[in-house]
């Protein structure tokens, strides 16, 4: 669900009340095997249809960085960045690769490695 007139999710937005702690609850359903899918299919729509603004793609991007560093949704993590692997940011880059570099530790990139293909 997206804001009136904008293409930001109401979660991510400044509408969302503040006894709401939305890193908590998307941890949670990306922290958990059964709802981690749905909730993985649900940010890809949001991360897509955010990319065609670069204000609200920094704004998604920016909200769920701190939500995927939690240390038992690294699995989650992985399948996010896959999903978005066809989602194009600005025609060059593709949002897999950008919150990858965001996301993973350079002393870890070589270890463990995503697709860099551009979108």
């Amino acid at each position: 669900m997206s804001v009136p007139g904008t293409t930001t999710p109401w979660l991510l937005s400044d509408e969302v009340p503040s006894e709401v702690d939305v890193k908590r609850a998307l941890q949670d359903l990306l922290g958990d095997v059964v709802t981690a899918p749905d909730a993985i299919n649900r940010l890809t729509t949001w991360i897509r249809q955010s990319a065609t603004d670069p204000d609200t793609y920094t704004r998604v991007r920016d909200g769920l960085l701190p939500v995927l560093r939690g240390q038992k949704i690294f699995k989650a993590s992985v399948s996010l960045m896959q999903a978005l692997e066809h989602v194009s940011v600005d025609g060059e880059t593709n949002a897999a690769n950008d919150f990858w570099d965001r996301l993973v530790d350079p002393r870890v990139r070589t270890v463990i490695q995503l697709n860099r293909d551009p979108a």
